[in-house]
């Protein structure tokens, strides 16, 4: 059995090797100096293979034999139940927010738990899965359907990888419920209209200052609401006119870079003036930025109804416009609007962020906003 000692003095080699510490767990040497625990074992079929357990030091030794014995236990039983597997699957899932973790969980526990908890996974099929999805399409909850279906199949695919059921039911059950009806966010999209909202932004000054600089720079950016709510100062370059969007904040791979409009730097520094605080727009309570109601409520006292203008509808009146008005590019506006490309294999490809090209279409589109806002 090995030691810390023994392990030390492992060098590397001109290949990679491995090193028996007992039961099927080895320690693999590669030839960079990384170390990983490997267990080799049978599967049902009788065929042999092996699967990575970590890297040494960050799984330790005892840690590793402990993870060969658990695993070495469910090949014996094959017993481990859908409550356990969607456990572990859950601790082990990264997560942007608290608020995301709980709401998967409660999912979890409100439709999975209840049917499947105490099954064994390796015996649930499409069958045991499907009434569960078509109850919740029933109550006409088609998106929860749609997401809870996803939910179940992430764990299923949790317990394929780590060898405790050998497929994915919930993966067969894409389409076996109602789509969802995509309903689109209000918005002015004819340029008449577009002008008279812009304008009465301008002259709302009953409105707290950092909602009304909020409603000005929206048109802009076209951000999500979330995003632009969310923008703290770091996040400003004002030497290159760029707005940094973390990835985190995105939930993507990659940071949204946001070329800055000469007007939008000004606007940007006057709203700092007014902030002192976390946030660009903060809201009324210290260290929290206002909320996307607040916003829609402003455009509602300035004559909008929810039927006609939402705040998120900024987004549309420069796809449309943007498009019918000034024929700009559809990537171009997809990139802007941070648009995930669904081509899987195009998107892997393309790293590029056209940001020059994106630079020139938002000081145009800047531009005319600003010729808008004048009459």
């Amino acid at each position: 059995m090995l030691n810390k000692t023994a392990i030390k003095r492992l060098r590397p080699r001109d290949k990679m090797y491995r090193i028996l510490d007992g039961d099927g767990l080895y320690l693999e040497v590669r030839t960079n100096g990384e170390k990983y625990w490997r267990f080799r074992f049978k599967k049902l079929d009788g065929k042999s293979t092996m699967v990575s357990l970590g890297r040494y030091p960050d799984i330790g030794i005892e840690e590793s034999r402990i993870e060969r014995d658990f695993r070495r236990r469910q090949l014996q039983y094959g017993d481990i139940s859908f409550a356990e597997v969607s456990r572990q699957w859950h601790e082990h899932k990264h997560y942007n927010s608290e608020k995301n973790s709980m709401l998967e969980l409660s999912r979890v526990e409100n439709y999975l738990i209840p049917r499947l908890g105490r099954m064994k996974i390796a015996e649930i099929k499409p069958a045991n899965i499907l009434p569960i999805l078509k109850t919740i399409e029933a109550s006409g909850h088609l998106e929860l359907a749609r997401r809870v279906r996803s939910i179940a199949s992430q764990i299923f695919r949790y317990g394929v990888v780590n060898l405790m059921c050998d497929s994915d039911p919930a993966g067969l059950l894409v389409g076996a419920t109602k789509r969802p009806v995509v309903r689109h966010m209000p918005a002015i999209t004819d340029e008449t209209g577009f002008k008279g909202l812009l304008q009465a932004i301008e002259k709302a000054d009953s409105l707290m200052p950092s909602v009304k600089f909020c409603l000005q720079v929206a048109p802009y950016v076209v951000l999500r609401s979330g995003e632009i709510r969310h923008t703290r100062p770091d996040q400003v370059d004002f030497d290159k006119r760029l707005l940094v969007i973390p990835a985190d904040i995105m939930k993507t791979k990659k940071d949204h870079l946001v070329p800055l409009h000469s007007s939008v730097v000004r606007l940007l520094k006057l709203a700092l003036e007014f902030s002192n605080d976390d946030f660009i727009f903060p809201g009324a309570r210290r260290g929290r930025p206002i909320s996307e109601n607040t916003l829609n409520m402003a455009l509602r006292s300035l004559g909008y109804d929810k039927d006609t203008a939402v705040f998120h509808g900024f987004r549309s009146s420069f796809s449309t416009l943007g498009r019918e008005v000034h024929r700009f590019e559809d990537d171009l506006i997809e990139r802007q609007l941070a648009h995930i490309d669904r081509n899987a294999v195009r998107a892997a490809y393309d790293r590029s962020h056209r940001l020059e090209e994106r630079t020139a279409m938002q000081r145009l589109w800047g531009d005319y906003l600003d010729r808008l806002k004048a009459g």
